[in-house]
């Protein structure tokens, strides 16, 4: 009888340990972080600010967008009908265009800088910055850039040419979170480039 309590105490204490090592206190699978997320004790991902999701690979939609810097590299230096910008007026020696630029959205202009006179296009391109940062309060929207001539100076009131203009989306949810985004189009010659900043 001693013999039979003594198996049977046996039994159970092997059943009682073998459940108590089961597949829940097993070390979990780690899990490859993307994006520059970093692995937890418990096997999730710690992501970076802008991604989401078990491994961090979805990119989050910022809420807001700033426009630091804008860089104009290339425009069209004459018009279409291959005439200089200011070669029109009367005894005007310099023919470049005196430029400025504008940022907008499909209902209001966010921006509108000051001007180079005699610009050309260059490598090193011309710089406009804000006094405060240009906000994009819909990433997802498309927003325009227009390069234009100021002929105030030449005739003495407000008139200005349009040179170029382009419409384009600011916000990529693939393409991570660039600080600067590079535009370049040949037909009518348009490059410049967006120095951004990014809220969540």
């Amino acid at each position: 009888m001693k013999i039979l309590l003594k198996t049977l105490f046996l039994a159970l204490t092997l059943t009682f340990f073998s459940c108590s090592n089961g597949s829940d206190s097993e070390p979990c699978l780690p899990i490859a972080c993307l994006n520059g997320g970093i692995s937890t004790i418990d096997c999730d991902c710690d992501c970076p600010e802008g991604y989401t999701g078990t491994d961090c690979s979805i990119q989050v939609t910022p809420s807001k967008i700033k426009i630091t810097k804008i860089t104009l590299i290339g425009f069209p230096l004459m018009r279409d009908s291959n005439d200089y910008w200011d070669s029109y007026i009367f005894n005007q020696e310099e023919v470049s265009p005196d430029i400025f630029i504008r940022i907008r959205t499909t209902s209001e202009i966010l921006y509108t800088s000051g001007y180079y006179e005699n610009a050309i296009s260059s490598f090193s391109g011309y710089d406009f910055i804000p006094d405060t940062p240009i906000s994009i309060t819909s990433p997802t929207s498309p927003i325009g850039l227009s390069v234009n001539d100021n002929d105030k100076n030449l005739i003495g009131d407000d008139t200005y040419e349009l040179m170029v203009y382009s419409a384009f989306g600011i916000y990529d949810d693939t393409n991570g979170f660039p600080s600067v985004l590079k535009f370049d189009h040949d037909n009518p010659v348009l490059q410049f480039d967006l120095h951004l900043t990014y809220e969540f």
